[in-house]
């Protein structure tokens, strides 16, 4: 070994240290890129638009492009000191700063004794295989590069993340599906291809508690006559002026049953009233034609709004669903 050797031992200690600097600056822009990253995939997350992919991807690459500029830029403008590079080899080696020493009188422009300068130069080449740069100035990562993966969970937590929906745009969006299930009053047979009306959704004036409760005691075949009739009258109480065509069938079939095993009869249906100031069909004072679909509509349309107003008082729980029932009943009287 030669003093040109001690001159590259130097410059593969200045080239350890100026990567060890790149490396830990690349572990903190990296870290701050995937900070960066999370926090803008998270807010696109919250405020979602148009052509979202592009901008993932580029949050994506943003940590490892910072990184490698950061490190890029700490390895060039890094420039140790030969002189803090041979004291630092020395150091770590414990060879009793030769290297310092050598390279001083290298570049001192003093007098020195030959005899005392080859004496040295003796002693540090003696010592030169302890300082191997590789082995003294190895590269490691920082203590705190460990918190890059919890910085990694929360970029993973963010991708997973699903992209909020505008509560007002959901509810817009659930009115038009509703309001487009309702005008659809009627439906293409496929057999015959002509339109068929739709038939409208039915009435439950019991809520599913009540339900149950009939069902077991309709259950009982101990059930007395009495108590069949007092069932009748309650079920009759709480479904008031609605129609019992417009019933759901089991509620009708159980009407049907209770009346058939108690003797009792079902009610008359509705008939408008005619009041005597009202136009007769009568042979002295003239005939005037009566469309009686329009006369029945309308006193069916009274009895719906009353039905409406009183289930609508007794069962706020269902007053969503009578509303939906109702409109699309307009719709199909409408037609």
């Amino acid at each position: 070994m030669t003093e040109a050797d001690l001159g590259r031992l130097l410059q593969e200690g200045a080239r350890r240290i100026q990567l060890q600097r790149a490396l830990r600056l690349g572990m903190v822009a990296l870290g701050a890129g995937i900070l960066l990253a999370t926090l803008g995939i998270f807010l696109l997350r919250l405020f979602p638009i148009g052509g979202q992919m592009p901008v993932i991807q580029l949050a994506l690459a943003l940590p490892a492009l910072l990184a490698v500029i950061l490190a890029l830029a700490g390895f060039s403008l890094t420039r140790p000191d030969p002189a803090a590079v041979a004291l630092l080899l020395d150091r770590r080696a414990e060879s009793k700063e030769h290297l310092v020493t050598w390279f001083e009188f290298s570049r001192s422009s003093a007098v020195i004794e030959p005899g005392f300068r080859a004496a040295q130069l003796a002693a540090t080449l003696q010592c030169a295989p302890a300082l191997n740069p590789r082995t003294l100035l190895p590269l490691r990562l920082p203590e705190w590069s460990r918190a890059l993966w919890l910085a990694l969970l929360m970029l993973c937590s963010a991708l997973l993340m699903p992209p909020r929906v505008d509560a007002a745009r959901t509810n817009i969006v659930r009115e038009n599906r509703q309001i487009a299930t309702l005008q659809r009053s009627t439906t293409v047979s496929p057999e015959t291809g002509a339109a068929e009306p739709r038939r409208a959704p039915f009435v439950q004036p019991l809520t599913p508690t009540e339900k149950l409760k009939v069902d077991l005691k309709m259950s009982d075949p101990d059930m007395s006559t009495k108590e069949k009739a007092e069932l009748l009258k309650e079920l009759e109480k709480k479904i008031g002026n609605v129609p019992e065509t417009e019933l759901e069938p089991e509620l009708r079939e159980v009407l049907a049953k209770l009346r058939a095993e108690t003797g009792a009869k079902a009610p008359d249906a509705a008939k408008p009233e005619i009041k005597s100031g009202s136009q007769q069909a009568t042979g002295a004072q003239g005939k005037t034609d009566v469309n009686p679909q329009e006369q029945n509509g309308g006193v069916d349309a009274k009895i719906t709004e009353r039905a409406f107003t009183q289930i609508g008082q007794s069962f706020p729980d269902v007053k969503p669903q009578l509303e939906l029932y109702y409109m699309a009943k307009r719709e199909v009287d409408k037609k």
